[in-house]
């Protein structure tokens, strides 16, 4: 399955990355994936890795909680903590 990012905000250089996975994966999952992987996907991933933590998954429709099974191509809006909740 093929898995698309657009990061916004502070994550915004994931925008456009996207990579393909052969199994099922939970959201919690993902972002262990994407903190092991961030570093051979984008080039300024150290200004990124310390976000993915606190970063929420989402749809165009909705937020994804952890334990959602992602098993079909998707693309994923990665949101950044924002101050003021």
């Amino acid at each position: 399955m093929k898995i698309s990012l657009r990061g916004f905000g502070s994550a915004r250089g994931l925008n456009g990355v996207s990579f393909e996975l052969n199994h099922d994966i939970t959201i919690a999952d993902l972002r262990q994936y994407l903190q092991a992987e961030l570093p051979n996907l984008v080039t300024n991933s150290q200004e990124i890795l310390p976000l993915l933590a606190s970063c929420a998954f989402a749809t165009n429709q909705q937020v994804l909680a952890d334990d959602l099974i992602v098993n079909q191509d998707i693309v994923l809006n990665v949101l950044p903590p924002v101050c003021g909740g």
